[in-house]
């Protein structure tokens, strides 16, 4: 048996709150919802959780997985990875800039 929906932020997600992909409709508004089931320990019922992906999320995703991973120490180091994969990126999947 499903309950009702419980409307929750991603940071009331138990378990890894950092399990969703991130998107750019993160970044937008109120973020994006989406519906997880879910099992209490020791109830046979599931619950429906609306759970809200949003800025903070994402934010959140990047000083776990990208700055604490690659254990940067400062903001320069931070963007000077950031403009490396951005070259990359570029030269990469768009086939460089047009105007250079």
């Amino acid at each position: 048996m499903i309950s009702k929906h419980n409307s929750i932020r991603w940071n009331e997600v138990l378990g890894d709150p950092f399990s969703r992909n991130l998107s750019p409709l993160m970044l937008v508004g109120d973020g994006v919802t989406h519906t997880k089931l879910s099992r209490t320990p020791g109830t046979a019922n599931k619950v429906a959780h609306d759970i809200t992906y949003d800025r903070d999320y994402v934010m959140a995703w990047l000083t776990k997985k990208f700055i604490q991973g690659l254990q940067i120490k400062d903001k320069n180091d931070a963007i000077a990875i950031i403009s490396e994969v951005w070259d990359y990126y570029e030269k990469t999947w768009t086939g460089g800039l047009d105007n250079e």
